[in-house]
């Protein structure tokens, strides 16, 4: 897939290990993780929790730039200027940075096939844990206000399919690419997600 860069010795072991350190992350009850259309209400079937660096923004902009963790300076900062620095990228702002951490569920997904933003923006995926729960990208570049179902996008084909692995980091440069993950089936899946243009 064109403009993605995976790298799995790019972090440092202390980096993985202050963003993983679940003893002194607080993590919070999140239970729309994933949702599905039965009738015509959303039904959730899945639990996750997580700890937000940066609240989601206004895809305006409208929202003034917030940062709910000292994570985000001590860590997450220094990681994203190192890799935009290297990898060539630019960026003026943060749009969404947190950590998540899901369970097995009788899902097909975690959450439905989704972009995270409605303007161009880059995604940075940080996998904090080895673990099953692979992340998915379709063919799709947008997602259509009809398709309200997972199993919709499945004609559209896998373009990518990325397996979790301790301190590896994706990078996508389109973040309008449509994409999920799978849900792992044992233990959990951790990774710390941030968007940004």
């Amino acid at each position: 897939m064109e403009g993605v860069i995976l790298d799995d010795q790019f972090l440092t072991e202390e980096e993985i290990d202050i963003l993983s350190n679940w003893g002194t992350i607080p993590l919070f009850l999140h239970s729309s993780g994933n949702s599905y259309k039965k009738g015509r209400e959303y039904a959730y079937d899945s639990i996750n929790l997580h700890h937000t660096l940066v609240p989601r923004r206004d895809d305006g902009g409208g929202d003034p730039f917030e940062v709910t963790s000292s994570l985000y300076y001590d860590v997450l900062l220094p990681i994203l200027d190192r890799f935009c620095a290297t990898a060539g990228v630019e960026y003026s702002e943060v749009l969404r940075c947190a950590i998540n951490i899901t369970f097995p569920t009788n899902s097909k997904y975690i959450v439905d096939p989704h972009t995270d933003h409605a303007v161009p923006h880059h995604l940075l995926i940080i996998y904090l844990n080895a673990s099953d729960g692979n992340t998915v990208f379709f063919k799709r570049k947008t997602l259509d206000q009809t398709l309200l179902k997972s199993e919709d996008l499945e004609e559209e084909g896998v373009l990518l399919e990325i397996p979790p692995v301790r301190g590896r980091i994706v990078a996508i440069e389109d973040g309008s690419t449509v994409h999920t993950a799978k849900p792992c089936t044992e233990g959990y899946r951790a990774v710390l997600v941030t968007t940004f243009r």
